[in-house]
């Protein structure tokens, strides 16, 4: 039988997921094109962290959500962590890439980002089903924040190969 409710930590209809979806697909359609061409006079792992900050924000405050329109700002929140994350990964990749190599590069991130959309769902499944959502969006909370921790400790590295190669 179909659920009749989103799993957010309050009790959404199905009709109002349609609303709260969209604000992602329309932050991204009227942000994210404007945002990447002010942004990219910056440093791009900069951004990415910026990025990384802004969803594990986002998914920890929707750990609380108490309401429609703070669920709505909380996928604001990641949405905008997204729209800063998405184009500048694939740039940081292009630039480290040399030119033979560009395109193996670019297929095995495509991979990896696959790979973990491919493992995530269950595991995200898995926690709802057990532990409820308030413990999913605590705990892509966490793992979101370890990814945080992995850009802060690549930063030097990654920046000084993209400027060598670039």
């Amino acid at each position: 039988m179909f659920r009749d409710y989103l799993q957010l930590p309050l009790p959404v209809r199905i009709l109002c997921l349609g609303s709260l979806m969209s604000v992602n697909g329309l932050l991204i359609v009227v942000l994210q094109l404007p945002l990447i061409h002010w942004l990219s006079r910056f440093n791009a792992m900069t951004i990415v962290l910026i990025g990384g900050v802004l969803i594990s924000i986002g998914f920890g405050l929707t750990a609380a959500g108490t309401g429609l329109v703070f669920v709505g700002a909380c996928i604001a929140i990641w949405t905008l962590g997204e729209i800063l994350q998405a184009p500048f990964k694939q740039a940081i990749v292009t630039d480290m890439a040399p030119d033979e190599l560009r395109g193996s590069y670019l297929g095995l991130f495509t991979m990896c980002y696959a790979s973990a959309l491919t493992i995530g769902a269950p595991i995200g499944g898995t926690v709802l089903y057990r532990f409820g959502p308030t413990m999913l969006w605590m705990g892509t909370f966490l793992v979101a924040m370890i990814a945080v921790a992995v850009y802060v400790a690549i930063y030097a590295s990654v920046t000084r190969r993209v400027a060598r190669v670039g």
